[in-house]
């Protein structure tokens, strides 16, 4: 076996979370003696109805009073809709628990199509914005509740990234707490607003586009890149161009370039990255942190290629065997994939 050319690494600060990332792109040649990338099956290889799926219609969840529905004015029926979470992580009611507190909280599905093998890559432009369009109608209504301090939308997509059910369906969490990590990353941007005298978000996106070697795509309302300091080989983030607070606030005219961008980052990484496993969050504030002038959001969608270590679970450090350069021309097309 040769010896490997051995470069430099470099140690980076994401603007907006401030974690540190190491990119380290010398390591892509070490030894593996195992597959470490779990890929979700292929839409053409599902059927369009699952009778076993509980998300297709006939199914469990058709039983379940639906909190929100998108119907299907063409058709009949319902485009998307929104159901309690069967096996919920969090319970409104109960039993108390023998030990520790009651996690109180919202649990929720949003089942995005009725078809089993419809992924967001596959539908139709109002397809994805009717997902789009459903999930912030749903945040809007529970940041109403003044119990409710942070919320979380995101979709797992592949055993790799934590999804358990293949159906195309997203989740949505609502906690009367502010997590750790949200408190962390929220003093993070408040320090940043302070040091810098100017939103972080703002100020992130201005120069990653002042740079362009990360810029993926844009469409005149948004801007598409991998961070300076990615938690992970071709990740992806999704910003407006013109500031706002929250997104489920945007305009509904907003929606359409949002949902096209958003479609055409995930067919990217599919066609460009290997199809990897990738968890998809809708970065917003907490109740507290949205009226400051530090709020922002963005979409991010973070691959699950290659699990992380125990130096990353102790450091809370991530370890890159790309840089983020490379990963936005590969996303670009500049480069073959490698």
């Amino acid at each position: 076996m040769s010896t490997p050319r051995l470069m430099n690494s470099e140690l980076r600060q994401d603007p907006l979370t401030g974690l540190v990332t190491i990119v380290a792109p010398h390591r892509q040649g070490r030894p593996r003696d195992r597959a470490t990338l779990l890929v979700p099956p292929r839409p053409e290889r599902l059927p369009a109805h699952d009778p076993n799926c509980p998300f297709c219609p006939g199914g469990a969840s058709d039983q379940a009073r639906p909190i929100l529905v998108l119907p299907d004015l063409a058709r009949g029926g319902w485009r998307a809709r929104i159901v309690g979470n069967s096996y919920p992580a969090l319970s409104s009611d109960g039993a108390p628990p023998t030990t520790g507190e009651p996690a109180r909280g919202r649990h929720e599905v949003v089942i995005e199509t009725p078809r089993h093998d419809r992924d967001l890559t596959d539908m139709d432009g109002g397809e994805c914005r009717g997902v789009i369009e459903i999930v912030f109608a749903r945040m809007r209504q529970l940041t109403r509740d003044r119990e409710v301090a942070a919320l979380f939308a995101f979709r797992n997509h592949g055993a790799g990234a934590g999804s358990s059910l293949i159906h195309p369906h997203g989740q949505i969490m609502a906690l009367p707490f502010r997590p750790t990590e949200m408190v962390r990353r929220e003093d993070h941007l408040r320090a940043a607003h302070e040091q810098m005298g100017r939103n972080p978000f703002e100020a992130a996106l201005a120069a990653e586009r002042a740079d362009g070697r990360r810029i993926v795509a844009e469409n005149g309302l948004y801007c598409a890149y991998v961070p300076h300091a990615a938690e992970s080989a071709c990740e992806l983030r999704i910003q407006p161009l013109r500031w706002s607070a929250d997104p489920f606030d945007l305009d509904p005219w907003e929606l359409g370039p949002l949902a096209d961008l958003l479609k055409e980052c995930l067919i990217r990484l599919r066609d460009r990255a290997g199809d990897p496993a990738y968890n998809l969050m809708w970065w917003t504030m907490s109740r507290v942190g949205r009226r400051q002038p530090y709020a922002g959001w963005c979409v991010r969608i973070l691959p699950r290629t290659i699990p992380g270590g125990g130096f990353e679970k102790a450091a809370a450090i991530s370890i890159l065997s790309s840089t983020p350069e490379a990963d936005a021309a590969r996303l670009r097309g500049d480069v073959r994939e490698v």
